[in-house]
């Protein structure tokens, strides 16, 4: 009877341990995605697939929401570089 709880309660921990990991991988996906919204909302983009109009209204904002620095960052196109800089 011992041994089954030790092994639930592995299971449950190495379970908990996935669940885990997995939501941090949704959160990363999700800030890539938003970052990328913010940068096609700005008309930050000028590859053929991506651009869209500029929108100095959104540029303004999002500079003044971030910093001019990062605003300026979204027209990179890297979401990992952005992401990292806004959660250093």
């Amino acid at each position: 009877m011992l041994s089954f709880c030790v092994l639930s309660c592995d299971g449950l921990s190495l379970l908990l341990l996935l669940l885990s990991v997995l939501m941090q991988e949704i959160s990363n996906t999700l800030a890539k995605l938003s970052v990328y919204a913010c940068a096609r909302l700005g008309g930050y983009l000028l590859t053929d697939e991506d651009t869209t109009p500029d929108n100095p209204a959104v540029k303004k904002s999002l500079s003044a929401l971030l910093t001019p620095y990062l605003a300026k960052k979204l027209s990179d196109n890297s979401p990992h570089e952005v992401t990292s800089l806004i959660s250093y």
